[in-house]
């Protein structure tokens, strides 16, 4: 059971990441691209 456990939270964390770097995406091209429809 504390298997599962870890495992589930791990995958909690990547996700997690994987939000952050699709927060840091969208910013990074709203820079460049000055367009206020690329932040949601």
């Amino acid at each position: 059971m504390a298997d599962v456990s870890r495992l589930l939270l791990t995958i909690r964390d990547i996700e997690r990441v994987g939000d952050h770097a699709v927060n840091i995406a969208a910013r990074t091209l709203y820079m460049v691209e000055n367009d206020a429809e690329l932040i949601y």
